[in-house]
């Protein structure tokens, strides 16, 4: 059995992803046979890889991922990403299997085998998990975005204007802190203290992947997954500067049922955030909560 790449101090019992799986699926109440079937569908270098209980969490966690390089400072970040609880491919696979035709579902599963972008794979379903079972959707859709651009999601809510929306995983500005503090640029107090770097960092490269559109059909905007909070003034003023014709909304949210929303005055947060099965809470950020 392999032995997976983290401190042995945090590492508790160990077994094969199967068992692991197995056991995942039985506690979200998914039958053997479904559970076999999802599980024929990881792909055989995942299947291979070391599983472990996170002593520090209390759940079991698969090693497959590459450390990110290049980072601020010449680190090297070695993290979750490469420690990823078992739980969520599981759910990501279920709504794979739900959702994708089987040429999308093929492409999709040669992307989640890639060690590099596994995370990030993963985290583009973070939004349709929860979505209910009567939002149609469309995966990589062609033809909404600038040039060749594809748009991760687009959805049919009844009795709602579709809804197009670009997914991004965003970790730079948590190494960027943690380099403030290994260089003691920023000193930890009793407090918690807003992130120092650019909030700008968040929708870096979303502006120009969607065309303009002034009617709000179909709603455009972004789910951001980032690992620190962020600062309500700055974050609400960064999401003013975007062209208000191409993005009318922002999410920022994970695998749990609550999200921030930052919308356009003439929308509701709370309902955007009820169309992904989500509830609005400020977990997200430094500050007071928008609505």
């Amino acid at each position: 059995m392999k032995k997976p790449r983290v401190i042995p101090q945090i590492v508790g019992e160990l077994g094969s992803f199967s068992e692991c799986f197995g056991n995942a699926a039985h506690q979200k109440g998914i039958d053997e046979s479904e559970a076999n079937e999802l599980l024929e569908l990881v792909p055989a270098d995942i299947k291979h890889s070391a599983c472990f209980l996170d002593r520090l969490t209390g759940l079991w966690r698969y090693d497959f991922g590459l450390p990110f390089d290049g980072l601020p400072g010449g680190q090297i970040g070695l993290g979750t990403h490469m420690f990823v609880p078992i739980e969520y491919i599981l759910s990501v696979l279920c709504t794979a299997k739900r959702r994708l035709n089987e040429s999308k579902l093929f492409l999709f599963l040669q992307r989640l085998s890639e060690a590099e972008k596994h995370y990030d794979v993963l985290a583009e379903f973070m939004p349709v998990i929860r979505l209910p079972d009567s939002v149609k959707t469309e995966f990589e859709v062609a033809g909404y975005g600038r040039g060749n651009h594809t748009i991760d999601w687009l959805l049919y809510p009844p009795n709602s204007p579709r809804v197009l929306l670009d997914v991004k995983r965003r970790v730079l500005d948590l190494f960027i802190m943690y380099d403030d503090f290994t260089r003691g640029r920023l000193v930890p107090d009793s407090k918690m203290q807003a992130p120092t770097h650019d909030v700008n960092l968040l929708f870096r490269s979303l502006e120009n992947k969607f065309r303009k559109c002034e009617t709000h059909d179909p709603l455009q905007g972004v789910w951001i997954y980032t690992s620190i909070k962020q600062e309500s003034t700055k974050l609400r003023n960064a999401f003013d500067n975007l062209d208000s014709s191409r993005i009318h909304f922002a999410v920022l949210g994970d695998w749990k049922e609550d999200v921030y929303v930052i919308a356009r005055e003439e929308l509701d947060a709370n309902l955007i955030a009820s169309l992904f099965g989500r509830t609005v809470s400020d977990r997200f950020i430094i500050g007071s909560l928008n609505h």
